[in-house]
């Protein structure tokens, strides 16, 4: 006999809010919850599951180029983590960001003209890391991709997306 599950979302948009509820029709079915609202520059989200207790919420504010973010997150395993992001967004097509997430600062810094892109982000945790990445869109959905971290390993690649 084969069992079939069917999943149930609902998801509205009204006035600058979206509303989303997952289930499954069996009882041991989890169920999702998420609410997002924005209003102007601020934004706000809670994301929430009865499968472990997980959520985030998740609060932004814009001002011109710079945007702040603050984050808290809540796993399965009822592990917290929260973090603040401080990005700013230039005209021409740089951006940095700094991050502070669980005592760890993590420096982003991109660049991004036509179809390359480049980025290089490092942390000041215990065991430092560090990466540099760099993307060019061949079209059609095709990218070639290419990085490195602090561990020597170097990757490159396309990739596609349909």
């Amino acid at each position: 006999m084969m069992m079939i599950s069917q999943v149930t979302s609902v998801f509205l948009v009204q006035w600058g809010s979206t509303y989303s509820v997952v289930t499954g029709l069996e009882d041991a079915d989890p169920t999702s919850l998420s609410i997002g609202y924005s209003a102007g520059a601020i934004s706000g989200s809670v994301a929430t599951s009865d499968e472990g207790d997980a959520s985030t919420v998740t609060v932004s504010y814009a001002m011109g180029d710079i945007t702040i973010s603050a984050e808290s997150d809540t796993d399965r395993a009822g592990a917290d983590t929260s973090s603040v992001t401080v990005t700013y967004a230039m005209a021409d097509g740089m951006s940095v960001s700094l991050e502070n997430s669980e005592d760890v600062n993590t420096l982003g810094v991109s660049y991004s003209s036509g179809a390359i892109s480049v980025a290089v982000e490092a942390d000041d945790a215990t065991t430092e890391s560090w990466e540099a990445t760099m993307a060019y869109d061949l079209g059609g959905g095709a990218t070639f991709n290419l990085g490195t971290n602090q561990d020597e390993t170097t990757f490159a690649g396309v990739g596609f997306s349909f």
